[in-house]
């Protein structure tokens, strides 16, 4: 069922600047690879084995911080500024405490890095980088607070400008430290480490410059006083926080062992693969915007009690999500040889990433409707479930028919995507069902 226009268009200003976000850090981190690449490949190695670990921990605290959107987005419709101030409040104090656990847990385990069968070369030139990005989830977990605050307020912009402004000094500060420039003198990796460290730590100063000015969002920080330090507000926080970080590491876990299955092919194969990923993180990021974009509405009308509203915005989430996904699906199918050319010379690894971009295109729309369908529930602040879901079908069905796929039946490697398809699928329909429950049951109580 098509919907009237604007809540396709009220849906697509919020998700706009998300998905540009997500874009542009996507890119820095294409730069970045790009520019460590040029130094040497134990330099490029180190900085891939310590973003596997590092990777993890970025998101749980991202998945902690996205607690408190839906619990403003709410109070916002209500108009309990008091409310909001304490979610925020919370969410502070919540989020720097998650950073200095994770930080301390991350920086505990150094010893333990020389156990990770790696080359010794690759150990030392990862540990000054590990070190110093693992530092950098301090502020980073600041901006994403005050981040999910402002999209609560349904201000998704003022976070775009600050990523976005951080990203051109990160690839700035790049040249600067990685290669040296005047009297500073070349870091390499560590240089990398450091100019993120750097914008990180200048990104939570910004955002809360932009929100002091405004006081429209300054307000809410007026509210702030110790009484607003609340274990009950805490406790609804961390209700929402940890399955979504929980559901959020499953599914980041669940890509790296894909990883893992490609290695085991060959060279070739996990090249490819790379290559295909690339792309589908990219167009992952348009519904992760979409997504966010409906949690922020469905959590608005779910607090003014407008529970028609709500399901017409979680469709509109959804309707989005198929239309960009089907057409990326196509672009993949019928342009893959022709995508994979850009990235690698190499006639087998193009070969390979060919049929692994078909693979990948017939999973798109599960990719994209899973993501809209898991943004709506959040909104609705019904996120344990989801959880328990996304551990069923990750890692009791999309693991093992991979593995099977490929490495039982004999099949080549585009069967670990098909395999891995058929989870998506089923926790696709699993947060359909759930979400459709949900809003039957309250349309049916306020009808």
């Amino acid at each position: 069922m098509i919907l009237k226009r604007h809540y396709y268009t009220t849906n697509l200003k919020l998700a706009y600047p998300i998905i540009l976000s997500l874009i542009c850090q996507s890119l820095v981190q294409v730069a970045d690879t790009l520019m460590v690449g040029r130094i040497d490949a134990v330099s490029l190695a180190a900085v891939s084995f310590s973003g596997a670990i590092f990777n993890v921990a970025l998101v749980l605290g991202i998945g902690m911080s996205m607690a408190i959107t839906p619990l403003i987005s709410q109070c916002y419709a209500q108009g309990k500024h008091r409310k909001i101030a304490d979610y925020l409040a919370n969410g502070l104090v919540l989020n720097i405490a998650v950073s200095i656990i994770i930080v301390g847990v991350l920086l505990a385990i150094i010893p333990l890095l020389d156990d990770f069968n790696q080359p010794q070369e690759i150990i030392q030139a990862a540990k000054p980088y590990y070190i110093i990005m693992v530092l950098s989830l301090i502020p980073n977990q600041i901006f994403l607070c005050f981040k999910q605050f402002l999209e609560g307020v349904q201000n998704t912009k003022a976070a775009m400008a600050v990523i976005i402004s951080a990203n051109v000094l990160n690839i700035i500060l790049n040249y600067i430290f990685i290669y040296g420039f005047m009297s500073i003198p070349a870091m390499g990796v560590f240089g990398a480490g450091l100019s993120s460290f750097v914008s990180r730590l200048l990104m939570p100063f910004v955002l809360f410059a932009f929100i002091r000015l405004k006081n429209r969002y300054y307000k809410y920080i007026k509210l702030i006083d110790a009484n607003n330090i609340n274990p009950t507000v805490s406790t609804s926080i961390l209700r929402i926080g940890i399955p979504i970080s929980g559901q959020m590491t499953i599914e980041c876990f669940t890509f790296g062992i894909l990883t893992f299955y490609f290695g085991w092919v060959s060279t070739k194969d996990m090249a490819a693969y790379q290559v295909v990923m690339t792309m589908v993180t990219m167009t992952f990021h348009v519904c992760v915007g979409l997504a966010n974009a409906t949690t922020i509405l469905v959590g608005f009308y779910a607090g003014k009690h407008d529970w028609a509203g709500v399901s017409q915005y979680a469709k509109t989430g959804l309707h989005l999500a198929i239309i960009f996904m089907s057409f990326t699906m196509l672009c993949f199918i019928l342009l893959g040889r022709n995508i994979a050319g850009l990235f690698s010379n190499d006639a087998q690894v193009i070969s390979i990433a060919a049929r692994l971009f078909v693979a990948a295109g017939m999973f798109q729309l599960l990719d994209g409707s899973q993501a809209t369908l898991l943004g709506a529930l959040r909104g609705l602040k019904w996120v344990t479930r989801p959880m328990y879901y996304a551990f069923g079908c990750y890692l009791l069905i999309s693991l093992p028919l991979a593995y099977i796929a490929c490495f039982v039946v004999g099949l080549p490697s585009w069967s670990i995507l098909a395999g891995f398809s058929l989870g998506m699928l089923s926790v696709a329909l699993l947060y359909y069902r759930e979400l459709s429950h949900v809003l039957k049951t309250k349309l049916a109580h306020h009808s």
